[in-house]
Order: C-alpha cells, then sequence, then structure tokens
C-alpha cells in the first residue's frame, strides 16, 4: 500500500499541487506557449478548477503589476456545451494588462489556436454583491452603464486545446489570452443584442457572422448567468468591472499579421491586428 497522502483527503496538498498547476499555466499564457502540465494532476472538479483558475490569476498579477478588471462567460453556447460536455458555461478573469482598445496589435502565439471572438460586453455602473435569490436579467440591466463590441483572443494551454477535459479549461483561465474593448453605448435593447447581426472580416474578407442569440439566448442572458454564478462562489461583480459574454459567430482562427474587424451595427466596430 502506497504511503503517499491523498490530495482528495488533504486539504494542504491539495491546494500545493493546484498552485503548482496554476504557476504553470499562468506562466504557459504569459510565454505564449504549451504548458507543461502532463504530470500533474487534472482539477478533481469545478470548484477545484476555478480555485486553479484563481491562484493563476493571482500569478498572473502579480508578474505583471496589474489588476483585474473584469469577467469572460465562455462556452456560452448549446454547441460548445454539447462539444465539451458541460451543462453550463465557464468563466474567467479579464486583466488591466492584458486588454487593449480597439485598432491594438496584440502579441499572440506562434502556431496557437488564436480564435477571434466578436462578443458583446457591458461595463458595469453598479456593484451586485451576492444575494441569496439571485438576480433577475432586469435587476441586471439595471445594473449596466454601456455596451460594448468587443473581441476576445481564446487560444488553449492545454495539451489538447479545446479537445481537453473542460476541467482544465476553466483551470486555464477560460482559454482568454487577451481583450479588445471598443466605444461603450448606453443606448441599447436586450432584443436588439439579441437579434443584431454581428460581422466578422479577416485581413478585408467577409469571415463570418452571428447575432448574440447565440450566447444562452443572448448577451443580457449571458451577463446575468455570470453575476449569479459569481454571487454562487461567494463573489461580487463590481462597479466599473467589465464582463464579456461569449462568441457570436463561427470559430475563427488567425495567425500573425492577420487583422479581425468586428462590425456590430449600431453598437460600432472593433479591431485587432495579430502580432508577434
Amino acid at each position: 500500500m502506497s504511503n503517499t497522502p491523498n490530495p482528495e483527503t488533504h486539504p494542504d496538498i491539495a491546494e500545493a499541487l493546484a498552485k503548482e498547476v496554476a504557476r504553470e499555466l499562468a506562466a504557459a499564457r504569459l510565454e505564449r506557449r504549451i504548458a507543461d502540465v502532463e504530470l500533474l494532476p487534472r482539477p478533481a472538479g469545478v470548484l477545484a478548477a476555478e480555485a486553479t483558475r484563481d491562484f493563476a490569476a493571482g500569478f498572473i498579477i502579480d508578474t505583471l503589476g496589474t489588476m483585474a478588471t473584469g469577467w469572460k462567460v465562455g462556452c456560452s453556447s448549446e454547441r460548445a456545451m454539447a462539444a465539451l460536455g458541460t451543462t453550463e458555461p465557464f468563466a474567467g478573469q479579464l486583466f488591466e494588462a492584458l486588454s487593449h482598445d480597439s485598432g491594438a496589435t496584440v502579441p499572440v502565439r506562434a502556431g496557437g489556436t488564436n480564435v477571434a471572438e466578436p462578443e458583446y460586453a457591458f461595463t458595469m455602473g453598479k456593484t451586485l454583491a451576492p444575494k441569496p435569490d439571485g438576480y433577475s436579467e432586469d435587476e441586471v440591466a439595471a445594473a449596466v452603464d454601456m455596451v460594448h463590441p468587443a473581441i476576445e483572443i481564446v487560444d488553449p494551454r492545454v495539451p489538447g486545446g479545446f479537445n481537453a477535459d473542460v476541467l482544465w479549461l476553466i483551470a486555464d483561465g477560460g482559454v482568454s489570452h487577451a481583450f479588445i474593448l471598443g466605444e461603450g453605448s448606453r443606448d441599447w435593447k436586450p432584443e436588439d443584442l439579441a437579434t443584431q447581426t454581428v460581422s466578422l472580416s479577416k485581413n478585408g474578407v467577409a469571415a463570418g457572422e452571428g447575432t448574440g442569440v447565440a450566447v444562452l439566448g443572448g448577451p443580457l442572458k449571458s451577463l446575468t448567468w455570470l453575476v449569479n454564478h459569481l454571487g454562487s462562489r461567494a463573489k461580487t461583480l463590481l462597479a466599473g468591472q467589465v464582463v464579456t459574454t461569449g462568441l457570436i459567430t463561427p470559430i475563427i482562427s488567425g495567425v500573425l499579421g492577420d487583422r479581425f474587424e468586428a462590425d456590430f451595427g449600431p453598437y460600432g466596430k472593433v479591431a485587432v491586428t495579430y502580432g508577434a
């Protein structure tokens, strides 16, 4: 019989292993490489994966001297959930040092997946602390300051990429690489965000289009899910934080030198160029 303690019954060992995994995932993200985690234990469940994600966020904040500025919602379509074998989305942090204005050139991983994801993002005008019964869509909408066109660059660092176990994708910061935020608007309606056609071009050529209904039935629904998900984890969404709500168009990848522009109609455009 092995004398090695079981991490599941020794929380101190489980935390140490989670921090080891998190440190490697954070380093891989910042160094734009695949994480060396094949010999490290997979998170034991969703809560363990989220704890690893949070440890990794702490390492990113300390390494870059930055701050967390909000959240992303990933796996927010029925197709994505089915593909990953899960029944709900997942969340990951956004960071000031990894967020950019529209038109920026953003370094990406050579040979990476580097998906350009057009997404609606919200800047919060009011803080939403956890509450027992959660928040309705109307309550969440009333807490929004602005809606923005955005592009999230997604690139899994774990071996297997999008084919990896979903627990690895959660631990890997929801596979976020960088975030590009367009100008905000206070003139918006939830139904418009669900039905407005959003188009993505790659190097000036049409690459795909979709509508906000792809994300849980509409971006406000995705935001409401995030608020209540955070609340269930005793986390607060703060005024001034940004939430990006999930991929609207088909999956479109890029390489160094590619330029993407997403057109959200009356809600504006946002663009990014992939750099070295």
